[in-house]
């Protein structure tokens, strides 16, 4: 055998050999140890919520700073994906966005109540169904996530916004109602529809003639 060949051979063998220590030392570290990582970026921040998201994880740290972010855009995604994973444990980071200085945040924070179920957040959206002051896609999405929640006691709020309920009572209850805007009182009726059990024929039968929905 020529000495370049035993030179070739013994290199092969040298490879093999080396093989499963290189590939070891190529292993990335386990997640156990992994490094937090670093969310430079709105967009690292972004594309880090969608991940958690994907992972069903609610409990990560960093949803906190995700929900106080200055960037109104990842508050609002922040409170879209903590509804989506599903954990009511959630319910307290997305409470406070309910005052949020920007629409689309409270919007996406209601919306993600509702897809939480969680009755610790109904009395709050009660509140917002009920304040004529507020911005009718949000009292809108407060009244749908009520009617997820289906918390016994809520169905009067929302009965309370159909004119047919108010002609019982009179002065500013009655006003109040006939002024709900017909949106409303279709996603009202909507969300009623959600609590088995119970019978608002009365209150919603006059509705089927009425001109304005």
């Amino acid at each position: 055998m020529s000495s370049r060949s035993a030179l070739a051979l013994t290199l092969g063998v040298f490879l093999f050999a080396a093989g499963p220590v290189l590939s070891a030392q190529k292993t990335p570290q386990s997640d156990s140890h992994a490094r937090p990582p670093a969310l430079k970026t709105p967009l690292d921040k972004e594309a880090y919520a969608l991940k958690l998201e994907d992972e069903r994880n609610a409990a990560d740290a960093h949803w906190k700073a995700f929900v106080s972010d200055t960037s109104s855009k990842l508050r609002a995604r922040a409170a879209t994906a903590l509804g989506r994973i599903g954990d009511a444990k959630a319910t307290a980071l997305l409470l406070p966005l309910l005052e949020d200085s920007e629409s689309k945040v409270r919007e996406s924070a209601i919306f993600a109540l509702g897809l939480l179920n969680a009755p610790s957040a109904a009395t709050a959206l009660a509140v917002r169904v009920k304040q004529d002051t507020a911005p009718l896609e949000e009292r809108r999405l407060a009244a749908e996530a009520l009617g997820k929640i289906h918390r016994n006691g809520d169905d009067a709020v929302l009965l309370s916004l159909l004119p047919s309920f108010a002609k019982k009572g009179a002065g500013k209850e009655k006003e109040a109602a006939d002024s709900t805007p017909p949106e409303l009182v279709e996603t009202a009726l909507r969300a009623l529809i959600r609590y088995k059990g119970k019978n608002f024929t009365e209150q919603i039968s006059p509705l089927l003639f009425s001109k304005n929905l």
